[in-house]
């Protein structure tokens, strides 16, 4: 049984070259990896065990396809001064209220470890763990 998973890959390319280009090519890297996998595996004799492993697992990938990423995207609302928000799968999102912070500090934590960088320039604290 297989499932289909979404892997996000970071590629540096030349400044104005179209990203549908990029997917295009990228697909044709890794198409070509598929290929070499194949002859890898028929030639697994001179390989090293985990190679002929990832080599076979190789075989068994299936390509669904490759596109440009688009932004994550969070949508906030604020409904009578309370937030709540809708988010795309995988976005992770922490919603930090000023006022309750400012009235108890003591009863609002911090944002998790996770937005520290994020935080940091707000003035919004940070969880130890």
């Amino acid at each position: 049984m297989k499932k289909e998973l979404n892997i996000n890959v970071v590629v540096n390319a030349l400044e104005g070259l179209d990203p549908q280009k990029v997917a295009q090519a990228l697909e044709l890297l890794i198409q070509s990896g598929f290929a070499d996998a194949i002859a890898t595996v028929e030639d697994e004799g001179n390989m090293a065990e985990e190679q002929v492993l990832l080599s076979k697992a190789a075989l068994d990938l299936e390509l669904v396809s490759i596109s440009p990423a688009k932004p994550p995207r969070v949508l906030v609302t604020i409904d009578n001064g309370l937030a709540d928000y809708v988010a795309d799968p995988g976005v992770v999102v922490e919603v930090f209220d000023h006022g309750d912070y400012e009235f108890d500090p003591k009863s609002v934590s911090g944002v998790s470890k996770h937005f520290e960088d994020l935080a940091q320039p707000l003035g919004i604290p940070v969880q130890n763990s």
